[in-house]
């Protein structure tokens, strides 16, 4: 199991998340149990140094990479645009479903 940390800095300029070092962050990974399987879920304790001179403050982002074979799931905001409440709602009610063979778009009303 492989964690991806990267972050950004409340100061910095722009939205890009960037490599810890940049941050003068370092980040430990202690796996204490499981076999990574659905009933006995690997677990892992993080912990974040901040070896800077100054006070650190912003969005660590973890990211767990794994193998993908034959993916079966949706992402709702995806799905149903920004998933954000500012657009109108004023479409059919559609819901997900998985359905076989090659429809237009996997719901149903």
């Amino acid at each position: 199991m492989e964690l991806i940390f990267t972050a950004r800095s409340r100061r910095q300029e722009g939205t890009a998340y960037t490599g810890m070092s940049t941050h003068n962050l370092q980040a430990d990974v202690n796996m204490s149990a499981g076999t990574g399987s659905a009933d006995d879920p690997k677990q892992a304790q993080i912990t974040i140094k901040n070896e800077g001179s100054q006070r650190w403050s912003g969005v660590i982002h973890i990211e767990l990479a794994f193998d993908k074979r034959q993916p079966r799931f949706f992402l709702p905001a995806f799905m149903y645009g920004r998933n954000r409440g500012e657009a109108p709602q004023n479409v059919p009610n559609e819901f997900p479903r998985i359905r076989d063979g090659k429809p237009s778009h996997p719901s149903s009303p």
